[in-house]
């Protein structure tokens, strides 16, 4: 029974060999050993997209397209893809024919467990932001599409080194594949990275692991050979006797020590292996040096007892012949410089300066010859160089000023006179004239802009008081309202400055006067800042700056506050600047319509004598269509009393309220796409009982 069982075996491992083999033999050939479902649904699509659409559309295995940057992050890469990286991608403009070509297939093909990456949808939707330390870092990859599944997929797990920080992150794992997600930490199945699929070194690694499995396989099937053959011929051997029984229990008995008497052998050779006997022969190599060097040594010293016999010979002959021989030229020449210099000069100035020179180190000895003439050099090559550039500075001024002075002159004669000419004589003249345009433009600065700054202010003040007193006498509802204007806070020493009565002051105050100065000398320095262009060359972007700058200081709204104030029954105040957007619609129509009448009024110049000879028609839609019947009584009179004349179109539903205030009524009636307009007395309204379907507005 043992012998079939063991035969059993034998085949089940050759029958694992051969598919290790032939799984060997695809991935020498470049072929990754994908699940059949993939490979079958990737061969179906090329083919039925080439049939439909007549072009070859590439369909790739997401795997195929990867790259894992570090070694130690592939099982953990490999073990949360899982099959994901089996997903197939191709172009986003074929994934609905895909997809039905997958619908279609299904069923007929067997076809499952392997998905189409939609990513049209993915670039739309996902941001592709990644965390960082997320395993998406890990990935490398030359397609668009693929580095953006790559980030979906993997763009929030985080990387830890312990697994100790894992549950600080929603989703983490260590590089033993310890995967925490939803709350949960585990240790992912081995089987799922075992085989590695992403990248191109995946099928060296892989083909390592099957070429190790394969040999462990062989080395197991000839061991159950061995013991198949064995059990077999003892089961076909005829019966022993006691004695042989008992030799063969030994054999086997002694044969089961046998795998650790081999062990204890590797050890031993191992060991014996591992001892290092090169010593001796680095001790030998040692001593060969150190005998040449003792050789170097000994030439060394013998060049150096000759160098010090012809060192002896040089000092003697140096003493005995040399050196007398330099004393009494020394002497000589001491004579002939004494004849021919001052002995003040020698010692005041050549013997000192001989000195430094001679005691200067670090560089090659010159005579004093060479010394004085290399700095000769120098110095008439730096006298060349400022010659030409007085030459050039000179033409450059006659050339600019038209001059007809001589530039290779070496005095500097006529150069000087006209220094003398211009710092003297013309720039005193220049000072004046400047001072004299800064008191003019300090006038013009008062009368042509102040003082219309001034007037305008003065006017709008005039305006605003004219129009209160419109207003006074009209309530609306219980409110009363108001306008008021007041100096704009950046803006309040602007103001101040505009409207000062020293202005007005007819005993010569002015800008230039010193007390007005004083009083606003930085207020006028700022807007001569502002309005006046000081650079000569401007770019558009700063010409552009300047305008605006001008159209905000020459408006004198810039320096004002306008506000509506309304005033209940009750005395109490509020400013509609603060109350606006916080009331109903009826509420908010009053001060818009009054602020519509005041700035009519402004705009027809209606208070302007001599101006006022304008049509003053004002034209509302929807008239005070939020209003109530007591406000609308209120505001038609107003308009009348601010001098304008106006149309009004309303709702049929508020001619009971404008009617009886205006002079006369219309009303506009649709049939179709035709529209008739009838003349009406307000009495017909009760009359004929007009109904709110006979017409659209009045």
């Amino acid at each position: 029974q043992f012998a079939y069982e063991l035969r059993l075996r034998c085949q089940q491992l050759s029958r694992d060999m051969e598919e290790l083999e032939e799984r060997i033999r695809n991935l020498k050939k470049g072929i990754k050993p994908y699940p059949s479902q993939v490979t079958k649904l990737k061969r179906l699509l090329e083919s039925e997209l080439f049939a439909r659409f007549h072009k070859t559309v590439e369909v790739s295995v997401f795997a195929d397209l990867l790259e894992i940057r570090d070694p130690e992050w592939r099982d953990a890469i490999e073990g949360y893809l899982d099959r994901q990286k089996f997903n197939l991608l191709l172009p986003k403009e074929y994934y609905k024919a895909a997809n039905e070509i997958y619908e279609s297939a299904k069923k007929e093909e067997n076809i499952y467990d392997t998905g189409l990456v939609d990513i049209g949808r993915l670039q739309k939707e996902f941001q592709n932001k990644i965390q960082e330390g997320s395993l998406a870092e890990e990935i490398e990859t030359e397609r668009e599409d693929a580095r953006l599944y790559a980030d979906f997929l993997l763009g929030n797990v985080i990387k830890c080194d312990d697994v100790k920080d894992l549950n600080k992150y929603r989703i983490a794992i260590t590089r033993t594949v310890m995967l925490y997600k939803g709350y949960v930490s585990r240790k992912l199945n081995p089987a799922r990275y075992a085989d590695p699929f992403i990248g191109r070194r995946s099928m060296e690694i892989l083909l390592e692991s099957l070429s190790r499995q394969l040999q462990e396989g062989k080395k197991e099937y000839g061991k159950l050979s061995d013991d198949h053959r064995l059990v077999d011929r003892a089961a076909r051997s005829a019966a022993l006797s006691e004695y042989e029984a008992e030799q063969y229990r030994q054999a086997v008995l002694n044969g089961k020590e046998l795998p650790s008497l081999s062990g204890e052998l590797e050890k031993l050779v191992r060991e014996y292996e591992s001892i290092d006997f090169t010593w001796l022969t680095k001790l030998g190599e040692e001593i060969r040096v150190l005998k040449e060097e003792e050789a170097s040594g000994q030439k060394r010293q013998t060049a150096l007892q000759r160098q010090s016999a012809r060192a002896d010979e040089q000092r003697r002959s140096l003493e005995e012949t040399v050196l007398p021989e330099l004393a009494g030229k020394t002497g000589t020449l001491r004579e002939e410089m004494g004849l021919k210099y001052e002995k003040e000069w020698m010692e005041g100035v050549a013997e000192p300066r001989f000195q430094k020179e001679a005691a200067q180190e670090g560089r090659v000895r010159l005579t004093l010859r060479e010394s004085f003439s290399r700095a000769r050099n120098q110095t008439s090559t730096m006298m060349d160089a400022h010659v030409k550039e007085r030459r050039r500075k000179r033409s450059e001024y006659n050339q600019d000023y038209k001059m007809p002075y001589d530039i290779e002159r070496e005095d500097n004669t006529e150069y000087d006179k006209e220094l003398h000419n211009l710092s003297e004589i013309r720039l005193p003249q220049y000072i004046s004239q400047i001072k004299d345009a800064k008191e003019k433009a300090y006038n013009q600065f008062r009368d042509d802009f102040i003082a219309k700054l001034k007037s305008n202010i003065e006017a709008v003040r005039e305006q605003i008081n004219e129009l209160n007193n419109s207003l006074k006498n009209s309530v609306f509802g219980t409110d009363r309202y108001h306008f008021t204007m007041s100096p704009r806070a950046e803006y309040k020493n602007y103001y101040d400055m505009i409207t000062d009565p020293m202005l007005l002051d007819t005993g010569g105050w002015n800008l230039t006067s010193e007390q007005f100065n004083a009083k606003y000398q930085k207020e006028i320095d700022s807007l001569f800042r502002a309005l006046i262009i000081n650079e000569t060359e401007l770019t558009a972007k700063r010409r552009e700056e300047y305008e605006k700058s001008i159209r905000k200081f020459t408006d004198y709204k810039t320096y004002l506050v306008f506000d509506l104030i309304v005033t209940n029954d009750q005395g109490e105040e509020q400013r509609l600047s603060r109350t606006l957007l916080k009331k109903s619609g009826g509420e908010t129509q009053i001060p818009f319509y009054i602020s519509l009448l005041a700035s009519f009024s402004q705009t027809c110049r209606i208070r302007s004598k001599g101006k006022d000879n304008t049509i003053r028609l004002i034209i509302l839609d929807e008239a005070f269509s939020k209003m109530d019947g007591e406000r609308i009584r209120e505001s038609i009179p107003l308009l009348r009393q601010f001098g304008l004349q106006a149309i009004f179109s309303a709702p049929s539903e508020k001619i009971s309220d404008i009617s009886p205030f205006v002079d006369r009524n219309i009303a506009v009636y649709k049939s179709g796409h035709r529209s008739f307009t009838r003349y009406f007395d307000p009495a017909m309204v009760e009359e004929d009982g007009f109904r709110e379907d006979d017409g659209d507005g009045c």
